[in-house]
């Protein structure tokens, strides 16, 4: 949408730069500010701490939402700045507005890009009905470090995966939901040192555009309006102060033609960092890096202006920036219709926004252990007693999970009434043991009413406030207490199904063998309690794959499947290999893995060729056979490997997917095509290129299977 591809952008460009001819200077920064949209002093009636009045002197509002509210503020807007110029309101609409769909990191392990733009699609539209004009997702950081709180707000560990989900988000969010989406966090926020959030990183070039910038590449391609800075510094500059990240590459190498808004307060902050020397410095250098709208207060407007009168910014850096925002505004409507609509219904939790939830929240989840417990069937558990306990079974809010921008827990069904609805001839019975609200339990009352049941299904969870933004930890534990529990039921002889809800990978290692089966939920949303029955009562086989590694010990970290082989690779042999002495290098359940109620059987696989050139396609054909009783979803994954390079390159890397539907006994033939130009990467002097050699291919279930694999080679 957002590039001069688009003739409706043009033409915005066009009618932005003939308002832009007419304004000030101070008119033109009042375009570069954002208020919170509580902040009262905007009302021209009351006044800020040092007595003044905002009234007019700003281009966007963060946290401005409902249709009453934004229309009022619109109309202080319109009545106050000068030449009418409507703002335009941005909030967090992370995964869903009113409908909550699963926390991106759930919605990546589908492997469905198509499934995940239907979600952001129904999510702007629900957001837009409701003023809001600008929303601050996807975030496609890259992350490989469970620590970080933040993993549950990503698509992963995977780059190609990412910049797939990346795509489906910027297209969802503004060609089918009409509301302009902002990538963040640009750029290797995800790469913070030690997993801690707004930590620094040291970083490579060649990491940098190999791993980090392809999902912000995915969505500068598919026309993504808006940028956000990272809160990190890379080599020591801060993204916030960064010339060289926000504007060079951003703008030069990567084509992106929108504009960027700071993250809060990250350009005062380059003062912490020790960067700038006061805000006047600190606003010097963010605009200049190419930061064009501070998300919080007045700094551009107090001091931008005498930046100017000074020479230190020009009035064509000040008109590049505004002229972008006056084209969104143009581009997106608000320009010529700047008052929300009032009398249309909004489509809040509709029928169809609600089947969409229970369709990707179902999808989601992953089952990681099954001794045959699983599927609980109403068949078979008809008459008997089903055991609910742990401290989810009676609360939402992390079904529901963090950033859940406008979640609506009284709308949303627990995990009680859900198995009560689906097993109307069963007894189900409820009781917490432990809890994460304030009310009384107990677990030997809880204990007591399980040992009476014929199965436990076991809820437990990372609390939904330990996870997304500065919720860093250095143990990646399920809390003790539940830990304790999940043995107590274990030893009571009964099938055990444990359920996790979390917004990152734990550590199951100590718990697995503990429990029959292991469904990790994440937070599946407002139709989460139903997508989890959907799974447990086998109306629906699990499909979901990981999308990120999860780790033996929090020591691993970072722990990722894509990594370097190093000169002394860990292939048992040796003492002296790349290796721990107390614990596996790899993962205990590896990126891509998950399992079905079926079994899927992978034959008569062939390769179109063995030699090819650049300019050439590698084809792939083989069966897959549905081996089970159950019609199932089966995630086929390509990887290869370049075995020599100018640089050293991963030992697997993900290159293509396809998810299929098969019926019990069916078999489908499958093709797939590999453009041989997808095996580029930056080498040492920064070229992006495919280099000749020799390389492996493997068709598998996840990223530690090599049972098919290819040898091939690209020439000259």
């Amino acid at each position: 949408m957002f590039t001069r591809n688009n003739p409706d952008y043009v033409k915005a460009l066009e009618r932005a730069e003939e308002l832009l001819s007419k304004m000030t200077l101070e008119e033109k920064v009042i375009q570069l500010t954002q208020y919170v949209g509580h902040d009262h002093s905007y009302n021209p009636e009351q006044k800020d701490k040092s007595g003044g009045n905002n009234a007019g002197r700003c281009g966007s509002l963060l946290a401005a939402s409902g249709v009453e509210n934004v229309n009022a503020l619109q109309k202080i807007a319109v009545e106050y700045t000068p030449h009418n110029v409507p703002i335009i309101t941005g909030c967090d609409v992370i995964h869903g507005y009113w409908t909550t769909y699963p926390i991106p990191l759930g919605m990546s392990c589908t492997f469905e890009p198509d499934l995940v733009r239907k979600c952001y699609g129904a999510t702007g539209k629900e957001a837009k009905s409701d003023g809001v004009h600008w929303v601050y997702a996807p975030m496609v950081d890259v992350v490989r470090d469970s620590r970080w709180g933040r993993v549950a707000e990503s698509f992963g560990e995977d780059t190609y995966l990412a910049s797939k989900m990346s795509e489906a988000a910027v297209k969802g969010f503004q060609n089918d939901g009409g509301v302009m989406a902002c990538m963040k966090h640009f750029v290797a926020y995800g790469a913070c040192e030690g997993g801690r959030d707004y930590n620094g990183c040291d970083m490579s070039d060649q990491t940098l555009f190999n791993t980090y910038i392809p999902p912000f590449q995915a969505g500068v391609d598919a026309g993504v309006g808006t940028f956000m800075n990272a809160f990190n510094d890379i080599n020591g500059v801060p993204c916030a102060g960064n010339k060289r990240i926000m504007t060079d590459i951003l703008r030069g190498k990567m084509g992106f033609d929108g504009f960027v808004v700071s993250d809060y307060d990250a350009i005062i902050e380059l003062i912490n960092h020790g960067y700038a020397e006061d805000e006047k410095d600190a606003a010097l250098k963010g605009f200049d890096a190419g930061i064009d709208v501070v998300m919080l207060g007045n700094l551009y407007n107090n001091n931008l202006p005498e930046l100017v009168s000074e020479g230190k910014i020009t009035m064509e850096q000040i008109d590049y920036s505004v002229l972008r925002i006056l084209a969104a505004k143009y581009l997106i409507g608000v320009m010529d219709e700047p008052f929300v609509d009032d009398k249309t219904p909004q489509p809040f939790m509709t029928d169809e926004s609600l089947a969409l939830c229970r369709e990707i929240g179902r999808k989601s989840l992953v089952l990681l252990e099954n001794d045959g417990t699983l599927p609980l069937t109403r068949e078979k558990y008809k008459g008997k007693k089903i055991g609910l306990t742990g401290p989810i079974a009676t609360e939402v809010d992390n079904i529901l999970g963090c950033w859940a921008s406008c979640k609506q827990p009284k709308r949303t069904m627990t995990l009680k009434q859900a198995f009560e609805e689906a097993y109307p001839e069963s007894e189900v019975i409820t009781e917490t043991g432990i809890t994460f609200l304030e009310e009384d339990t107990s677990v030997e009352k809880a204990l007591e009413k399980m040992s009476d049941c014929d199965v436990i299904v076991a809820a437990m969870a990372e609390r939904y406030w330990d996870t997304g933004e500065a919720t860093s930890k250095v143990s990646l534990e399920l809390d003790a207490d539940q830990k304790e529990y999940i043995e107590k039921l274990s030893a009571l002889g009964k099938p055990v199904v444990l359920l996790i809800s979390a917004g990152r990978p734990l550590l199951l290692g100590d718990i697995k063998d503990k429990v029959n089966a292991l469904l990790y939920i994440w937070a599946p949303g407002s139709e989460g309690a139903h997508a989890v029955c959907d799974v447990v009562t086998g109306d629906y086989s699990p499909s979901a794959r990981t999308t990120m590694s999860f780790p033996y010990a929090s020591g691993q970290m970072p722990l990722y499947y894509n990594h370097r082989s190093t000169g002394r690779p860990a292939f048992d042999k040796l003492k002296f290999e790349c290796k721990y002495i107390d614990c596996p290098i790899g993962a205990l359940y590896p990126f891509g893995y998950g399992l079905s109620y079926s079994e899927f059987e992978y034959t008569d696989a062939v390769i179109s060729k063995n030699v090819f050139t650049a300019d050439e396609t590698i084809g792939l054909c083989f069966n897959v056979t549905n081996k089970g009783n159950y019609t199932a979803d089966e995630v086929v994954q390509i990887y290869t490997r370049d075995l020599v390079g100018s640089i050293t390159r991963p030992v697997k890397e993900l290159k293509a997917f396809k998810k299929l539907t098969l019926a019990p006994g069916e078999t489908k033939n499958v093709k797939i095509a590999l453009p041989v130009s997808d095996l580029a990467f930056w080498n040492a002097d920064m070229n992006y290129v495919v280099e000749p050699g020799k390389f492996k291919l493997w068709i598998a279930h996840h990223s530690d299977d090599n049972a098919i694999e290819f040898d091939f080679e690209v020439t000259e």
